[in-house]
């Protein structure tokens, strides 16, 4: 997966999906947001097994399609350290 989106946008949703991830849990899974770049547009998804978050199509231009699941915590913290420029890696 590689696309390229606002930091600020990107914070703003991981914010709202945040509320979705579980903190403590005997799944790990459940600590992750579901990060998804397709044909339909550049999605992520949280959930605790009661509620679930999944945004709308967020604008980002998408070069390679996929999807992970990250650790809510440490992507948003990676996030919030990015400078704001463009990166490739």
């Amino acid at each position: 997966m590689k696309l390229t989106c606002s930091k600020d946008l990107l914070l703003q949703y991981i914010n709202i999906v945040n509320k979705a991830v579980s903190n403590r849990t005997t799944l790990p899974i459940l600590e992750c947001i579901l990060l998804t770049a397709n044909e339909r547009g550049f999605i992520m998804t949280g959930n605790d097994l009661e509620i679930g978050i999944r945004t709308a199509p967020i604008e980002a231009e998408i070069q390679e399609a996929g999807e992970v699941a990250i650790e809510a915590r440490i992507f948003n913290e990676i996030v919030r350290r990015l400078n704001g420029e463009s990166r490739d890696d």
